[in-house]
């Protein structure tokens, strides 16, 4: 086996992808911060319609099939709902598509499923708002995603901080094909990890 070969059976690199709602400046901190690290693709959002499958397009033309260790998503949130391009109000999510929640799942023109052959193995999805995995209505949207992605789901109840990248609290974990499994506990994952 030549050196192509085993870089063929490897796969493609495994890469981070952050996404940030930058319509609150302490959030463009968090961005600038993320992209000093220099760790993972950043991609931000600001106040638009179609975030979300803004989102899906930009992640499907940056990277490879089966390359994304983990997606991070930061934004504001409130139990089951997060940002990408809303800004500081979650009720437009479900109808202008500007981030994920129930409602934005069951809107028929959401393309999230889309980004399911850019995951690797064992990846994971981070909701990176406040309170996002708060609430039965978090436990099943957070099942859902993990379906549909076919990754891990981690969400905190709790409110995150608007600086720095560590979670504040713990995390609740979906696991894909266990829908009706209580979501696990555990100290969230540093960033980077």
């Amino acid at each position: 086996m030549d050196i192509k070969d085993y870089i063929s059976m490897m796969g493609p690199p495994l890469i981070e992808v952050d996404v940030v709602d930058v319509s609150d400046g302490r959030l463009r901190a968090t961005k600038d911060e993320l992209e000093k690290l220099g760790r993972s693709k950043v991609f931000s959002y600001s106040m638009m319609c179609g975030g979300l499958n803004q989102m899906v397009t930009d992640i499907t033309r940056a990277a490879k099939p089966k390359s994304i260790k983990v997606l991070r998503i930061w934004g504001h949130g409130t139990p089951s709902v997060v940002g990408i391009s809303s800004g500081q109000d979650p009720r437009v999510i479900r109808v202008e598509l500007t981030g994920i929640s129930p409602g934005a799942m069951a809107n028929p023109h959401q393309q999230l499923g889309l980004l399911k052959p850019f995951f690797a193995a064992k990846a994971r999805l981070e909701l990176r708002g406040c309170e996002t995995g708060a609430g039965a209505d978090a436990e099943r949207l957070m099942n859902q995603l993990a379906d549909l992605l076919g990754v891990e789901v981690h969400a905190s109840p709790d409110d995150q901080a608007m600086y720095g990248l560590d979670w504040f609290g713990n995390v609740f974990v979906a696991v894909p094909g266990t829908p009706h499994a209580p979501l696990r506990s555990r100290p969230g994952i540093a960033v980077g990890n």
